[in-house]
């Protein structure tokens, strides 16, 4: 009714209080100004700026006001209404000259300022319908500020009509109930036609034993054991006008079974026995509960009926409860997040959304995109907002298309069926390791400021290089952390202006329901937390809560705790956890996560606007003090034995802070000091078989296309000890082993942040010229690649870019694609190739004749001879060459531009060597072989061939005279 960035009408900005009567409809607001929504400054995003002080400089005033003339129609046709606001620091709000809602304001009249910070405060409530008239109602809102030298504020408000018909069977309401019985009443109980004039009546709930009920049920004959299975009940419901409602939430509590009818069609179970023979569930069902949302089909205008029967667990249980709420809805039930995907694997895929008020889910899905004639239907009675449905026995590498929805079969309501936008292809096989993979990164991804174009530019960059090679399939998105930066970080609203904002929304770009999607905690993914008691028993307000599980992302995104599709389980949802995809095992961690909540080794430092920052023993990062060993964390634990448990080609870690750094963020902070200090040497341990490190935090790019370790050395990088920037084939790839401690150091941090215009038109951003924020990647601790060759800095953060891995077997491409505002509209800013376990020498035995397939152990171009020159004629230009030798012989492939080679040395067993011309028995160019024969070797010295022994003996397995001759000189002789 009143949305979020709506105009409003405010006061002048002074340090003066308007009249009394400004939260009336008699105060005239003429002389006051008009603005949309979000208002504020500082920090915040907002769309009209409001002056702070006399000035715009400090003191600040001590309170703004505002008011909105909202006209409703017909007040009447609304049961309540939902009032929603953002606010930094303190707000009161009224309604036609009401106050309905009040935080933190200061008890003291007198005094106008809160004197206690609200960093990003969040109102939602909802207000009786009484509060509001057909015609003009008015909204008025002052927002305060903590102090005179408060550095923001904030403001934005939206209201909702809530249009639920209320309950149209409460609970506590009388039904027909059959005589307590060991038998069933005839199977017409459940239908209209059935005459319950011979049952009892009662008041809910029903029930024996420990249960609170109002009408008590007789157990068993004679009120004791062996109990009666089951206990039935009617309830005939008049409703006046069925099409009055889109749809109906049931609700009931009950113990231990349950199956309700509405109109004798069967409209929920839970815990009944499967054998039909046996009335007992045989399974206890304590105090169980039903919250489904049924649809409006099942009923009709004038009398409805609904019948319930209620089963024992078995003949001695003690107790038994029944009661049952009906409620009609008017709202619409429709889509507020759009499908996205979670936890992708070879043979499941996860669906999320989001709906604007609560209902059941449900998902169809096929291979074939015409979802009318035919699908599997996937169902989920809870009843709630966030959905979560889990499609299981896929099969791998298969493209499905899917709908998402509510209520089943033929009761079924789809919210929405796209198959542009909603399929997904499953992963191959994971005994299929030739299976390209591709990975983006998006690094610092969402836009603290509206006007920030970046995150759609590096969006749409990366789609427009993809639509340049045809559109190949996107295995899956990482969004490395900070994915909800902005004024309302660490809630939902903050996910819904970034995230989801630019990857998940019909009317732009739907990504997310066909992108998989995995999310790595940031610094600014935490929200605040108040009041929280110390250990001095003073109460504190916590900038980033980073001890507990409250941010917006641990609810909206699912974590693979329980090892799901690999690696080792966590059985938590703290933000870090692994997965395998392919032949690919990523491992994502959090250190910002404090573990342990012992305030004895928690403290608290003064931050931002009177909140204060968070530190512990008990943390990877949060130490910045005791600088305390980490080994015993459990996330380390969990950690070290994930990554001795691994058995994949490639292993990938993730988190949000940047050991090396030399933009905006810098090596000395205390964050990233642990970081690097503490965490890195646990992951260089070669037999960890670390092979890339991908960060975010910093709003720039920066790399190390290899990074190397032996022992207790120096961490060195290839561009340092010999100017290999390893961008394939123009020059040679980063080559390494799963021996050695060598990885890749990717730093992406400037997806959507880092946009810098001016000073005070930027998000995040930086001066390039500013030194004290901006400074050239050899100047990190380790001295990351240069990649322009000179001094300049304006690469790596000046425009914004996101990551693609793509993975082949043992070789990852990696791309940093930029935002372009001309055509192609992208820009390969930067690319390496990392190849594993190359340039081999391998040795093989045959028999002669016999076929041998040779394979080399790159991806990419092959030129195949079997001479050490290169520049001879090509045997083949394919991966593998077929040989069948009949002597011993080497075998070469090379990449053709002089960076790779494997060498396949081919010994030819019970191999026969024959004469080629006459000559002597020790130059190898008398025989076939090219070699001088020895004693596993056949030799057949073929007609017209004399060979002399002249300079030394001969040694061979047999001789075979072929019309040849064989002369001896100077004694020698032959061995066998």
């Amino acid at each position: 009714m009143l949305p979020y960035k709506s105009v409003w009408k405010y006061a002048p900005e002074s340090n003066t209080a308007p009249a009394a009567s400004w939260k009336t409809a008699a105060f005239s607001d003429a002389g006051w100004e008009s603005g949309q929504g979000a208002f504020g400054f500082g920090t915040h995003t907002y769309n009209t700026q409001l002056e702070r002080g006399p000035g715009n400089s400090t003191p600040n005033y001590p309170a703004f006001y505002f008011r909105k003339t909202l006209s409703i129609a017909d007040a009447g046709a609304y049961s309540g209404y939902r009032l929603r606001a953002f606010l930094d620091d303190g707000i009161v709000i009224y309604v036609n000259g009401v106050e309905v809602a009040r935080k933190n304001m200061n008890p003291n009249p007198s005094d106008p300022y809160t004197r206690t910070a609200g960093d990003s405060l969040t109102i939602d409530t909802l207000l009786s319908a009484s509060l509001f008239q057909s015609g003009s109602n008015l909204i008025a809102v002052e927002v305060h500020q903590v102090g005179e030298t408060s550095s923001d504020l904030l403001f934005d408000l939206q209201l909702e009509g809530v249009t639920s018909g209320g309950a149209l069977l409460p609970y506590k309401s009388v039904w027909k109930y059959a005589p307590e019985s060991n038998t069933a009443p005839a199977a017409s109980w459940k239908t209209a036609a059935f005459s319950d004039a011979g049952w009892e009546s009662g008041q809910g709930a029903f029930g024996f034993g420990s249960h609170t009920y109002n009408t008590q049920l007789e157990r068993g004959p004679g009120n004791s054991t062996p109990n009666y299975p089951a206990f039935y009940f009617r309830k005939t419901l008049s409703i006046a006008d069925a099409g009055a409602y889109s749809g109906y939430r049931l609700r009931a509590f009950l113990d231990d079974g349950i199956v309700i009818y509405v109109n004798g069609v069967e409209v929920a179970r839970k815990n009944m026995n499967p054998n039909p023979s046996d009335p007992y569930t045989r399974t206890a069902g304590d105090s169980l509960t039903i919250d489904t949302l049924l649809s409006a089909s099942l009923f009709q205008s004038g009398s409805n009926l609904i019948a319930v029967e209620v089963h024992q667990v078995g003949e001695t249980s003690s107790d038994l409860l029944f009661d049952l709420q009906l409620e009609g809805s008017t709202s619409v039930v429709s889509l507020f997040r759009y499908p996205y995907l979670q936890i992708a694997a070879h043979n499941r895929m996860e669906v999320w959304w989001n709906t604007t008020i609560p209902s059941t889910a449900t998902v169809r899905y096929s291979t074939n995109s015409d979802l009318s004639s035919g699908f599997t239907e996937i169902y989920v009675s809870k009843v709630d907002t966030l959905h979560r449905v889990i499609l299981k026995n896929l099969n791998p590498d298969t493209k499905y298309y899917y709908s998402v929805g509510y209520n089943s079969g033929n009761a079924f309501q789809q919210l929405q069926y796209n198959p542009a936008a909603t399929f997904f292809r499953t992963l191959p096989d994971p005994t299929d390791t030739t299976h390209t993979m591709r990975f983006w990164l998006l690094g610092d991804s969402g836009a603290s400021r509206p006007d920030n174009p970046r995150p759609y530019k590096v969006r749409d960059a990366y789609l427009a290089y993809l639509n340049s090679r045809n559109n190949p399939q996107v295995d899956g998105i990482l969004f490395l952390g900070d994915n909800s930066n902005t004024v309302y970080e660490g809630y939902q609203p903050a996910l819904d202006k970034t995230l989801f904002k630019f990857y998940g929304r019909p009317e732009d770009k739907q990504l997310l329901s066909y992108m998989p999607s995995w999310t790595v905690m940031g610094n600014h993914d935490y929200n605040h937390h108040g009041p929280y008691v110390h250990s001095d028993g003073l109460t504190y307000t916590i900038r980033k809560a980073y001890h507990n599980q409250t941010a917006a992302s641990y609810t909206a995104f699912a974590f693979p705790d329980s090892a799901q599709i690999g690696g080792v389980p966590t059985y938590n949802k703290k933000g870090y956890y692994s997965f395998n995809q392919g032949d690919i095992h990523f491992v994502v961690l959090n250190p910002y996560l404090i573990e342990d909540l012992n305030k004895n080794d928690i403290w608290l430092q003064p931050s931002f606007s009177g909140t204060h920052e968070i530190f512990s023993k008990h943390s990877i990062a949060q130490d910045n003090t005791y600088d305390t060993p980490i080994d015993s964390l459990p996330q380390v634990k969990w950690l070290k034995e994930d990554l001795s448990a691994n058995t994949k080609k490639w292993t990938i870690v993730t988190f949000h802070l940047p050991p090396f750094t030399t933009i905006g963020h810098f090596e000395h902070e205390h964050d990233i000091e642990r970081v690097r200090e503490r965490l890195l040497p646990i992951l260089e341990k070669p037999e960890y078989r670390i092979d890339a490190l991908l960060v975010s935090h910093s709003h720039a790019y920066l790399r190390a296309g290899m990074i190397r370790k032996t022992g207790t050395q120096p961490r060195k990088t290839d561009f340092v000890q010999s100017g290999n920037l390893g961008r394939y084939p123009a020059s040679p790839p980063h080559i390494k082993t799963n021996a050695e401690t060598a990885y890749t150091y990717l730093m992406l941090g400037s997806s959507g942040r880092g946009w810098y215009v001016s000073e005070s038109q930027q998000d995040a951003g930086f001066n390039d010229a500013d030194a004290g924020k901006v400074k050239h990647p050899s100047t990190s601790e380790l001295p990351l690649d240069n990649l322009t060759g000179d001094n300049s800095t304006a690469f790596y953060h000046v425009t914004g870019g996101s990551i693609e891995l793509l993975f082949r077997e043992n070789r990852l491409d990696v791309k940093y694609i930029k935002e372009l505002d001309a055509s192609p509209n992208y820009f390969v800013a930067d690319s390496f190739v990392v190849m594993k376990d190359v340039n081999k020498t391998t040795t093989l035995n045959t028999n002669a004749g016999a076929p041998i397939t040779l394979r080399a152990s790159w991806v990419g171009n092959y030129q195949w001879t079997s001479s050490a020159s290169p520049n001879q004629p090509y045997l083949a230009t394919s991966r593998t060459l077929t040989v069948s030798p009949t002597v011993t012989a080497t075998y070469y492939v090379r990449d053709g531009f002089g960076h790779l080679q494997d060498t396949f040395q081919v010994n030819v067993l019970n191999q026969t060597v024959q004469s080629l011309k006459s000559g002597s028995w020790h130059d190898s160019t008398t025989w076939s072989c090219n070699c001088i024969p020895n004693q596993n070797q056949e030799v057949q010295i073929n007609s017209s061939h004399t060979v002399t022994i002249s300079t030394g003996d001969a040694t061979l397995k047999k001789l075979i005279m072929s019309g040849g001759t064989l002369q001896f000189q100077n004694g020698h002789k032959i061995v066998y």
